[in-house]
């Protein structure tokens, strides 16, 4: 019939991406029938395409008022709140979803994912492995779950969960990659060193494996390789707990490493041509004006010196207010923390981890103003994750300053970060 034809040529427009002719086609087909909850899910397919995701939220939503019980518009809801960052609503959605097919390994999955944005690690944990106990060949999902327990401190459950991720699909580079760190991080180098190994064969120019290779053997040859093959990898580091630039972090400490070879050998020059680059785009990294210090030290250019060596003491000064911050947390004195991170930035301005800090208490209190105030100077740190870009993102969005949302967006893009538009229209 006429309506069938239309479904179908909407579905082939769609996957041709001719998104404009498929509504067309869409529009016919709701007009013959106006209460098939298929046509307005459809049309939210190709309305998110174009970018246009509050119309397509509106027609998911019009899609599940006609269909109830229909599980794919709950799930779709979930996915875009999710995609724009709004992982509270994301859950809310997928929670349904989950009411109307409990048994929906994708369903299980996608929810795990929002509770972990949420910050629900132990709920994303248990929609995981719940999702893994009705489909076991999942090894993202087992990788997830290893993720998550580490996260949570457990170590050796994460080992176990990252081991089981790399059976289940040995050419995973990332999840191996993670896996070995594992190994690294739980001091067993040797075993660390033969699956940075094995990445380092499937993947030759894995700047990841490279270093850590290098730090293992204590090889200058492999730090050397590292170096180019980490510039501009933002992104791309399958880290343990799953924070974004943190590939361009262990450039950074690349860089210092072989920099310390560097000044063992007496080639100052050298070492501080890769030291200054490190502190100009980490001002924070202590061990980095340390040697930047000594160098400038052995070539004479002794004011250069000083000053490096002061920045080195003010930053560990700074650490131990930060210490004493985090276990004020820990004991939930808010207000003593605020006090012991305000004393870090009074002796080094340039302190992340105060700043970081002091941002989250404050959004978590509701003062948006001051807690993007301090996001402005974490997002400065090549290596900052995603989640300040889109917490700075989100505040901007509400007040209404579209200049400032689009500065950050495009310094997160310019970072290879991925985070949502929000309030900027698609291009």
């Amino acid at each position: 019939d006429r309506f069938s034809f239309l479904l179908g040529l909407a579905r082939t427009r769609l996957d041709l991406r001719q998104l404009d002719e498929a509504l067309v086609a869409l529009d016919e087909a709701e007009a013959l029938r106006p209460k098939a909850a298929r046509v307005p899910y459809m049309k939210a397919e190709a309305l998110a395409a174009q970018g246009k995701l509050d119309e397509a939220r509106r027609m998911l939503a019009r899609s599940a008022e006609l269909q109830p019980e229909w599980v794919q518009p709950h799930l779709r809801l979930g996915e875009i709140a999710l995609a724009v960052g709004d992982a509270v609503t994301a859950v809310s959605h997928l929670e349904k979803a989950r009411t109307l097919a409990p048994e929906a390994p994708v369903v299980l999955v996608t929810l795990g994912d929002a509770q972990a944005r949420a910050g629900k690690i132990v709920d994303a944990l248990a929609s995981w492995k719940r999702a893994l106990e009705l489909a076991p060949e999942m090894p993202k999902v087992q990788a997830r779950i290893a993720r998550a327990l580490w996260t949570l401190g457990k170590r050796d459950e994460s080992f176990a969960a990252y081991r089981a991720a790399v059976q289940l699909d040995p050419d995973d580079l990332q999840t191996r990659t993670a896996y070995a760190l594992a190994l690294f991080s739980l001091e067993r180098s040797d075993d660390a060193a033969r699956e940075f190994a094995e990445v380092l064969e499937r993947d030759p120019d894995s700047g990841v494996a490279l270093y850590y290779l290098g730090v293992t053997r204590e090889s200058r040859e492999d730090l050397e390789r590292a170096l180019p093959r980490l510039e501009g990898a933002e992104g791309d580091m399958p880290v343990l707990a799953g924070r974004a630039g943190e590939s361009y972090a262990i450039r950074l400490a690349a860089a210092v490493e072989l920099a310390e070879m560097m000044l063992a050998s007496g080639e100052l020059e050298q070492a501080t041509a890769l030291l200054e680059p490190v502190v100009n785009r980490a001002p924070d990294y202590a061990t980095a004006h340390y040697h930047l210090g000594l160098a400038y030290r052995k070539l004479g250019r002794r004011d250069e010196a000083t000053q490096a060596l002061a920045r080195f003491q003010r930053i560990n000064d700074a650490r131990e207010h930060d210490q004493l911050a985090l276990k004020a947390l820990e004991s939930g004195d808010e207000a003593r923390a605020i006090e012991e991170l305000e004393r870090a930035l009074a002796i080094y301005p340039e302190d992340r981890v105060a700043h970081g800090e002091l941002a989250r208490i404050y959004l978590a209190q509701g003062d948006e103003a001051r807690s993007a105030r301090h996001l402005e100077h974490v997002v400065e740190y090549t290596d900052s994750p995603e989640s300040a870009f889109t917490d700075l993102l989100t505040y901007y969005c509400e007040v209404g300053d579209l200049d400032r949302a689009r500065v950050v967006f495009e310094r997160a893009v310019d970072r290879q970060l991925s985070i949502p538009r929000l309030c900027l229209h698609s291009p």
